[in-house]
């Protein structure tokens, strides 16, 4: 359901969009006064989202109110399709110890096949590079922009007074900022460790949606992160656990060094005596 303000006497054309394309338009006439409700159906092509425009255009005659005679709005409609998720459950150990060997059980939530592939990453290195565990629904399905082209006369009107309007205002916003300073990081910053990565994939799940993988931790003491990323046909998913890897204890060596030489020469910060 979509609401707006409608003067009395209008004309109101309706017009859904996805992308570049119209979905369906009409004209519609507004049955009271002051506010126009106007249901949009909802159907599978506007998925993952589509826009609904608005033109509210007065008779050119009218002097009851002070309104622009051509009014527009637009709208976007978020669109979710059940059937394009696909639901993931990861089963690992709870805590691995360094050079262990272990399993991974992954399964989809509906018991049907899948093809998936599974990441085991040191922590810390992901902490360093922000990563964030892969979601292939959110990039397959995320908001289209509006792709049509709509002529008006409006930029030529206030250009009178102040110019080209695209050349005065910045349209677009900043959300690939923060990605492109990340990314800004030197290599020898990134690498400052051998870290822990291990992968396999792609990988068919059996029949009953079930997919079982081994790996060899190596010699690392901190947490790993266990991703997994699943698709089948027009339906994706993504799972993540953290499991700490621990060696049992932490140690210390102390030892203590005393040297008599005939001609010492001390160093008082750490006062170890030693010949020249």
């Amino acid at each position: 359901m979509v609401s707006f303000p409608v003067p009395d006497t209008s004309s109101v054309l309706v017009t859904v969009s996805r992308g570049g394309n119209v979905v369906h338009s009409r004209w519609h006439t507004p049955s009271t006064r002051n506010t126009a409700q106007i249901e949009i159906s909802i159907t599978a092509d506007m998925v993952p989202n589509a826009y609904v425009t608005i033109s509210v255009i007065q008779p050119h005659k009218q002097t009851a109110n002070d309104r622009p005679l051509r009014m527009y709005g637009i709208v976007p409609l978020r669109v979710v399709d059940p059937n394009t998720r696909l639901d993931l459950t990861l089963t690992a150990p709870d805590e691995l110890k360094p050079d262990d060997s272990f399993e991974v059980v992954v399964q989809t939530g509906d018991g049907k096949p899948a093809q998936l592939t599974l990441s085991v990453v040191d922590e810390g290195l992901l902490d360093i590079t922000q990563f964030s565990t892969p979601d292939p629904w959110r990039a397959f399905f995320s908001k289209l922009r509006l792709g049509l082209h709509i002529s008006d006369l409006f930029g030529q009107v206030i250009g009178v007074n102040i110019g080209d309007v695209f050349k005065t205002f910045a349209i677009g916003g900043d959300a690939a900022l923060a990605a492109y300073r990340r990314d800004r990081l030197h290599d020898e910053q990134k690498q400052r460790f051998k870290s822990v990565s291990l992968f396999e994939g792609p990988v068919a799940t059996d029949d009953q949606g079930r997919a079982v993988f081994s790996f060899t931790l190596p010699n690392y003491v901190g947490s790993v992160r266990i991703m997994a990323v699943a698709a089948r046909g027009n339906a994706y998913g993504s799972v993540e656990k953290t499991v700490p890897v621990e060696n049992g204890f932490d140690g210390f060596a102390h030892f203590a060094a005393r040297v008599a030489p005939r001609r010492p020469h001390c160093c008082a910060s750490y006062r170890i005596c030693y010949e020249r």
